[in-house]
């Protein structure tokens, strides 16, 4: 076999192992993108349920919530203080509602990563052709 046969060879094993190691990184890219987009929008399932909860007065499912986050028993008042807070929040007064949310014992994991959800879930609805999140 001739030099130029033998380059010409190799060259072609270069360039299917190339493809092979491109097209598995970018499934693997496409999973972890979709893995990502579903852990996404089960979390905005779940924000969007508590929501309702608080909006209707179903004590019970925040408070099973609140005991699986933090262990502890969540009373009627801290309650009554986080509908107060979720309605601030819904008229804009995000820092009234964080000083309810404080007071009422309520550790915010972090308003900044709440925005952020809200966007990505605007984001998510408008690429799959959702509309508005809301």
């Amino acid at each position: 076999m001739t030099i130029k046969a033998k380059l010409t060879v190799l060259s072609l094993i270069v360039v299917v192992l190339a493809t092979s190691f491109v097209t598995v990184f970018a499934d693997s890219v496409e999973v972890k993108k979709e893995v990502k987009k579903a852990e996404l929008l089960q979390k905005l399932e779940q924000k969007e349920m508590l929501k309702e909860a608080l909006e209707n007065g179903d004590y019970d499912v925040i408070a099973e919530k609140h005991q699986e986050r933090t262990g502890e028993e969540l009373s009627e008042e801290q309650f009554g203080l986080m509908q107060e807070a979720h309605t601030m929040m819904q008229e804009g007064n995000r820092e009234g509602a964080k000083a309810l949310f404080e007071e009422a014992g309520v550790k915010l994991q972090n308003m900044q990563k709440l925005k952020k959800m809200e966007k990505k879930s605007y984001n998510l609805n408008c690429k799959c052709g959702l509309g508005n999140a809301e």
